[in-house]
């Protein structure tokens, strides 16, 4: 189990982390180009986004902490 589970940020940031460096990796061997890989990132990034915006993805703990403290 992950220590701070699954949540709206983890579903972001652990796969794109994961992509870039493969990407990235792929760049460095002279497989892509870097006009490519950013395009790609972005896309990458705006679809993670728009998954953690599923209701069935929960809100990070801390940030309900948050929004009940107002």
């Amino acid at each position: 189990m992950v220590i701070g589970g699954i949540d709206k940020l983890t579903v972001v940031i652990g796969p794109f982390f994961t992509i870039a460096s493969c990407l990235s990796l792929m760049r460095q061997t002279n497989r892509l180009t870097l006009n490519i890989e950013v395009p790609i990132l972005v896309i990458v990034a705006g679809l993670l986004m728009l998954v953690a915006r599923l209701p069935s993805v929960p809100t990070p703990q801390w940030l309900a902490e948050q929004r009940q403290g107002k």
